[in-house]
């Protein structure tokens, strides 16, 4: 006899995932390089000065991307957009909406999402797992009573579904960004086989 299992546990975020960046343009690729470099260095200056580690923060993105339109059938060339997206990791949430305007005061014109995380993820897999698994037990269990059979209770067998981590959405206010991280879910399931006599 083989049940599915599920569970899903909730908690409360304490680490997040900001995707934030600056684009720039210009007829001059060198000009639309540096002026970039310089909103970036100014981003991570403020990143610095809000507590960030440099460590939390990487590229995530960089393009340079040549513009064209056309005019009576032919290409023109408009200049170039240069693009450099940066990931940086919060270990703490509550300076979330202050780090977001003070990049955005320093030159970010990219705010491209939020993911909230928890440092804890691993112990609420755990939970989930542990209730998946009775869940489990519990339907075999009936189905075995139903069926006129006794239920052995060392499963012959389990199989790990794979986890699902469902982030909380972002609300960003229109003049001050207002994070509201809500709950992270994460789900665990699972088949399990049983034997009966």
């Amino acid at each position: 006899m083989t049940v599915s299992g599920e569970h899903t546990s909730y908690g409360a975020p304490d680490e997040a995932l900001l995707t934030l960046g600056v684009m720039t343009e210009g007829l001059d690729l060198q000009k639309a390089q540096q002026e970039n470099n310089e909103k970036i260095k100014n981003i991570v200056g403020t990143l610095q000065a809000n507590g960030v580690s440099n460590s939390d923060t990487q590229t995530a993105n960089y393009q340079i991307i040549p513009r064209y339109s056309f005019e009576d059938g032919k290409q023109i060339f408009n200049g170039y957009e240069v693009v450099n997206i940066l990931r940086v990791h919060l270990r703490s949430i509550e300076k979330a909406g202050k780090i977001i305007d003070d990049a955005v005061k320093a030159g970010a014109n990219r705010v491209e999402g939020i993911q909230f995380l928890s440092s804890h993820s691993t112990a609420l897999y755990q939970y989930a797992l542990e209730h998946a698994y009775r869940d489990a037990l519990a339907k075999a269990t009936v189905l075995a009573r139903q069926s006129g059979q006794k239920l052995v209770p060392d499963p012959l067998s389990i199989k790990e579904g794979q986890s699902t981590e469902l982030p909380s959405p972002m609300k960003l206010a229109v003049q001050e960004s207002a994070i509201l991280p809500g709950e992270i879910s994460v789900k665990a399931s699972l088949l399990v086989t049983f034997t009966t006599h």
